[in-house]
């Protein structure tokens, strides 16, 4: 009887450690300046998923608009940028310095395995994604903070 008490005691404390560690473990994902991305900090977000390059006009058009996004509906919203060309990683945190982007710019790999996205058909495209990670619009071409607005439903 004491062995069946011990042993369920013993399970008890080795589950709620996993349960404990789990809540606490490292984040899935770092961008490309080395920060952690925590993918249970945008649960319940909406998500803009931004494909960009350099040599995209319209691409550095939209990101003073996504800076504002990410910076005033951070509570609400969580902005991540893939750059289309998979550069070297110290050239793409050069050109993220460049472009003054203050949101997190992430893998190719990131947006196929979270979202399948692996075939991009122009740039720039945002992917709108909802609170329950689906992908519920494309915008195609540069965006504003009101059509970014306008495609998640804020006020």
């Amino acid at each position: 009887m004491m062995n069946k008490r011990i042993s369920r005691l013993i399970l008890t404390l080795l589950f709620s450690g996993f349960v404990f560690f789990a809540a606490c473990s490292k984040p899935e994902v770092h961008d490309a300046l080395d920060k952690p991305i925590s993918l249970q900090d945008m649960k319940g977000k909406w998500i803009l998923l931004n494909y960009w390059a350099d040599w995209c006009a319209p691409c550095s058009q939209e990101i003073p608009a996504l800076n504002q996004i990410n910076q005033k509906y951070k509570n609400k919203v969580a902005v991540l940028a893939i750059n289309f060309d998979e550069l070297p990683k110290s050239q793409l945190q050069q050109s993220i310095r460049e472009n003054k982007i203050n949101y997190p710019v992430v893998t190719k790999s990131f947006g196929a395995r979270f979202f399948g996205i692996s075939d991009i058909k122009s740039l720039p495209v945002t992917y709108v994604i909802n609170s329950d990670r689906k992908i519920v619009k494309e915008l195609y071409g540069a965006q504003t903070v009101e059509s970014f607005k306008d495609a998640i439903g804020l006020v």
